[in-house]
Parts: structure tokens; sequence; C-alpha cells
């Protein structure tokens, strides 16, 4: 297998919506949509077109974010896989 060695224009990330953030499981509160678990949430806010606003990271009592990761470094449904076995130590689970 060869592995990939420069950046392909035609080789990109699945962009994470609202219908990916369902399919991972997570909860719609007012306007913004959660992955919660072990005291981490993840909360991702969208635009009204279905693309990412903004992520924000909270931990235990919600009373001061831990980071806002914001999309230019965090816009890829990967991206919040890799995130969430970081936090969990579990893989991200999507339903059909």
């Amino acid at each position: 297998m060869a592995a990939i060695t420069k950046k392909d224009p035609e080789i990109t990330g699945i962009s994470i919506t609202k219908e990916w953030a369902i399919k991972a499981g997570a909860e719609k509160r007012h306007t913004s949509y959660y992955l919660k678990k072990d005291g981490w949430e993840i909360e991702m806010t969208f635009w009204a077109d279905g693309g990412l606003m903004d992520v924000i990271l909270w931990i235990e009592d919600k009373s001061m974010p831990l980071t806002r990761m914001g999309t230019d470094k965090f816009q890829y449904v990967h991206h919040l896989q890799n995130l969430w076995m970081d936090l969990t130590g579990e893989e991200l689970e999507f339903k059909a």
C-alpha cells in the first residue's frame, strides 16, 4: 500500500454538519448540539445552512469553557472522532 506523501487537492475530509452531529448521537438543546460523556461535553453550533459555526469543549459544571476550538482547525468529522477518542478512549459511533 502506498503512503500519501503530499496533499492531494482531490482528497478532502467530510465536513461536520448538523446531520453528522445527529448521526453521532448529539442532543439538540436550544440552538446547539451536544455530545456528552464522563464529565466532558462538546458543543457544536451551526449556521442556518447547516455548516459548522463554532465548537466549544466544556468540562464538569459548565461554569467556564475549557476551550473554544473554532472552525479554523476543527471542521471535519475525523477531527470530532479524534477528539472523542482522546476524551473518552472510545470510538465515536455513527447511526445510519
